[in-house]
């Protein structure tokens, strides 16, 4: 009867599936040790799985349908042959689902009274979306974790709660919702039970969901499959999203794609699952179920991290600047060239230093206080440009996220080097030590002296 319920509920879960999708990729690591824990990670309950690997875990997160949970979303995406191809898998209970706290979608309850509350289903959504965020928040703390290879997919419910994650999170860098939609106004037909609170939900749907941000998707990575025949949502409105959204990435089609399967419903097929990963796996640069660093093109490479402090960023910007670097910043040492301020400005330009990195020569080439500083760094040392942007985003605690995206770019064999063997595992390790200096300043007004 569960089987049933959910197949027929559906808004937001698909059952309808036979097996996994682990046949259909190259599985050559059946040796490999999987571990699983299962845990809260910001209050969220969690099952983790990930193997004893050398280099940092691209993470990836799953999302369950209506009336799932952590471990049926394991199970649909083979959590743990994942985990052997290099991923690090966290498979979440959404709200009212599995063993959150608080009320929960009762099987008995819905079928004795044949009613579903699409806003507590949407609120739902709404919430667990927030909390895909907040768990980032700790996830990239993680050692094992590269903190810029992050992404997500779910199954219905969880690919509704996909689109929204990705849609309000940039740290999500490639996203492949299942049988879902980023339209939250439709009510799911073909179902023998009534929906109500449709027009509250209507209402959260009109400030809340994702279709009415496209331009937060690009650049980065979408897939989107749905069945042509699914009753559970208006297909032909992700048709036109999907296709007013590609033309945003026409300079770079590799990074979105969308398929309807003709005559499927509502039920995320083992092709659908299978394609999801393999153009995951794509996207963050696995061969052969291995994972490498490739560069975004021959002669460079990316990479992108994130991190919040308690502090407004009129507070925090000022801190990103080669004179009061000084303050916060152990072992740092510049010579300012030019700067009619005195501190950081357009066109401020200055030179390190070191043993370790060679003579580099920093122009601010972007300076808009307090949201955004943008350097171009020239070594000639190690024949390479590095370009650096960090964002300040306020958040709604008072506090600022800070968004760093660095390109390195070869102009000589050293460069080509560097970049063909870069160490994402020691930048990341930089970006750590840096939230830790910078939070220990703005707690303090000291300098770390370790």
């Amino acid at each position: 009867m569960k089987n049933k319920l959910i197949a027929l509920l559906g808004i937001l879960g698909s059952a309808a599936t036979t097996g996994t999708f682990a046949a259909a990729l190259p599985q050559d690591t059946a040796a490999i040790t999987v571990h699983h824990e299962t845990r809260e990670i910001a209050g969220v309950p969690a099952d983790i799985f990930w193997a004893d690997e050398p280099q940092l875990h691209p993470l990836l997160l799953l999302s369950h349908g209506f009336s799932g949970d952590k471990a049926w979303i394991a199970g649909q995406f083979d959590a743990d042959a994942l985990a052997r191809r290099g991923w690090m898998v966290v498979c979440i209970d959404n709200r009212m689902h599995g063993a959150r706290p608080g009320p929960h979608f009762s099987h008995d309850e819905i079928q004795k009274t044949g009613k579903v509350d699409l806003l507590e289903l949407r609120q739902a959504m709404h919430e667990t979306a927030n909390d895909v965020s907040r768990m980032i928040d700790v996830l990239v703390r993680d050692p094992r974790v590269d903190a810029g290879r992050i992404g997500m997919s779910g199954i219905s419910m969880g690919g509704f709660v996909t689109f929204a994650a990705t849609a309000r999170d940039p740290r999500i860098k490639a996203a492949a919702p299942l049988i879902a939609s980023p339209y939250w106004d439709d009510v799911p037909r073909s179902t023998p039970f009534q929906f109500v609170n449709t027009e509250a939900a209507f209402a959260l749907a009109a400030t809340s969901d994702p279709a009415r941000h496209p331009e937060r998707f690009v650049p980065r990575s979408l897939f989107v499959q749905i069945g042509d025949a699914d009753p559970h949502f208006d297909t032909a409105k992700v048709h036109a999203f999907c296709e007013k959204l590609a033309a945003d990435y026409r300079d770079q089609p590799d990074r979105f794609a969308f398929r309807a399967y003709p005559g499927v419903g509502h039920d995320a097929t083992p092709e659908m699952r299978a394609s999801a990963v393999a153009w995951l796996e794509r996207q963050f640069g696995f061969s052969n179920g291995t994972i490498t660093h490739p560069a975004a093109n021959a002669r460079s490479t990316v990479r992108e991290d994130e991190f919040t402090v308690a502090a407004a960023p009129e507070r925090v910007f000022p801190l990103l600047c080669p004179v009061l670097e000084y303050d916060w910043l152990p072992g740092w040492e510049c010579d300012v060239l030019n700067t009619a301020s005195g501190v950081a400005e357009d066109e401020c330009i200055f030179r390190t230093v070191r043993k370790d990195s060679g003579t580099m020569t920093w122009v601010v080439t972007r300076y808009e206080p307090p949201h955004l500083i943008e350097f171009t760094c020239f070594n000639t040392t190690t024949e390479h440009v590095m370009r650096m942007s960090i964002r300040l985003d306020a958040t709604t605690d008072g506090g600022t996220r800070l968004h760093w995206r660095r390109r390195w770019i070869a102009t000589g064999p050293a460069g080509g080097d560097l970049v063909e063997h870069f160490d994402h595992k020691s930048q990341s390790e930089i970006i750590h030590a840096i939230e830790r200096f910078i939070v220990h300043h703005l707690h303090t007004g000291e300098k770390v002296r370790d």
